[in-house]
């Protein structure tokens, strides 16, 4: 099967798929077990295959991961399993019901289509893709085959979403001015090393496999897997992978899942202090106009001033949003959070956990995925906010303080996250202007109807970083 081409692979695998798994809206799994292939097996994809393992009427029944290391570790927990190198592989196999998907960034959204085209319901983890391009391409996928795909977006399986989305929308706090998401200082974002000479793959890796749809290039990072989230060519950096949580929530319970892209957005940011192998920033800011609140992302995994109010946080807030109102505050992330007036005075509070594993095996039993907590169409929307704030920044030029304080004066939302950037930065004795690795966007409008930048700014490289070129034969073929 290792040879064998894309073509030859689906058309045995939607063969064999078709016979399989039911369409939605049929019972699947209520006489018997539901069986489970799992397709990625790093930390997360282990985890994942243990807690489905647990539930009752579940088995696990496949394992494929081109890390020998990782798929032996899992098939020891899991001997009845079948393995696998190849993902192909699983998917042809006939008995599997669903797929759980965990693989890295650059392969989580052409294995789920591989696996929709398969006849198989899809569970993928976040981010689902590697740009908005293929994002949007599993949506259609999922529709054109009538499967079942679920985010590995749990927060929104958390009791108290309905709750809160009620309370901030309520007028409780007044009229709502703002919304600022955050993702500050998390512990393992520090350098990835830089190689005098590329690394050499591991031996127990099929690098071939792993590699997928990316591009063949050097590797000058010291350790081979997870530090990839920092490289373009397979990642995309905590702006997409915390991003798909934080961004997920916002879209959730602030903009209540409008259906619908900003309408414009720009950035500015990059990699600094770091000399190392890592492309995305440690320092990014992101304005997004939306219709119904200014809106903003902020990413920093460089050191603070301690000199400041709160060091590190945002109104209490390290890794989730704050909402902005005329009489108060929300501040909160996973988990929960707590809003207050403007005294700091706490007026309500918000927790409590969810099931959201089980959330998928219910929409499976009972073939609705109009109960799904995230499915796929809904969750396209806010999986794009980060691949759309890389692109611009990418898409800049050199960071120009002038032209990021020119749109502030009309943008009071990106004038206060600017000047946290700029209060970042120079705590670390960073000029913004004088370093080389930051840069600035314009003000790009985005058509959520085609999908593409528009108006004056948009450029040639900015559209094209909005999909990738793939490297044969792991190519994500249009699905609408």
């Amino acid at each position: 099967m290792r040879n064998i081409s894309r073509r030859a692979f689906l058309g045995s695998a939607v063969a064999a798929g078709a016979a399989a798994a039911l369409p939605t809206g049929k019972v699947l799994g209520a006489n018997s077990d539901i069986r489970l292939g799992f397709i990625g097996l790093g930390s997360r994809g282990s985890s994942l295959a243990d807690s489905f393992s647990k539930m009752d009427g579940v088995r696990v029944v496949a394992l494929a991961e081109p890390d020998r290391e990782h798929l032996e570790a899992v098939k020891e927990k899991h001997p009845d399993a079948q393995a696998f190198t190849d993902l192909r592989e699983l998917l042809e196999q006939p008995d599997i019901d669903a797929v759980v998907i965990a693989a890295c960034v650059h392969w989580n959204a052409v294995a789920a289509v591989w696996a929709i085209e398969a006849g198989k319901h899809v569970f993928v983890e976040k981010p689902y893709s590697h740009n908005v391009w293929e994002s949007r391409q599993v949506v259609e996928a999922a529709r054109r085959h009538d499967r079942i795909v679920q985010v590995g977006t749990q927060h929104r399986s958390q009791q108290f979403q309905d709750e809160l989305r009620a309370f901030l929308h309520s007028g409780e706090l007044g009229q709502m001015r703002s919304v600022r998401a955050v993702t500050f200082q998390l512990n393992n974002r520090g350098p990835i090393g830089l190689r005098a000479e590329p690394m050499a793959p591991p031996p127990h890796v099929d690098y071939d496999l792993w590699l997928g749809g990316a591009q063949d290039l050097p590797i000058y990072r010291d350790r081979f897997q997870y530090d990839w989230h920092w490289v373009w060519n397979t990642g995309g950096g905590d702006v997409i992978n915390w991003g798909a949580h934080t961004l997920d929530d916002v879209c959730n319970v602030v903009l209540r899942d409008p259906g619908e892209h900003p309408s414009a957005c720009m950035a500015a940011g990059g990699r600094v202090l770091f000399n190392d192998a890592g492309e995305t920033p440690n320092a990014f800011v992101c304005l997004y106009e939306t219709s119904l609140v200014p809106m903003s992302y902020e990413v920093f995994h460089i050191p603070v001033s301690s000199d400041q109010e709160e060091p590190g946080a945002l109104l209490g807030t390290r890794n989730g949003f704050v909402v902005e109102f005329e009489g108060g505050f929300y501040s909160g992330g996973r988990g929960g959070g707590a809003a207050f007036d403007n005294d700091r005075n706490e007026v309500a509070r918000f927790s409590g956990g969810g099931d959201h594993f089980g959330n998928f095996i219910t929409a499976l039993r009972e073939g609705r995925r109009e109960i799904l907590n995230a499915p796929v169409d809904t969750i396209h929307f806010s999986n794009s906010l980060g691949h759309l704030g890389n692109a611009a920044l990418r898409a800049g030029g050199p960071y120009e303080r002038q032209k990021a304080e020119e749109v502030a004066r009309s943008h009071p939302s990106w004038a206060r996250a600017l000047a946290h950037f700029h209060q970042r930065l120079e705590a670390n004795g960073v000029d913004p202007e004088a370093d080389p690795n930051l840069r600035l966007s314009p003000l790009l409008g985005f058509d959520s109807a085609s999908e593409q930048f528009a108006g004056p700014n948009a450029t040639d490289t900015a559209q094209a970083l909005l999909r990738r070129e793939y490297r044969a034969p792991y190519v994500l073929a249009p699905q609408a």
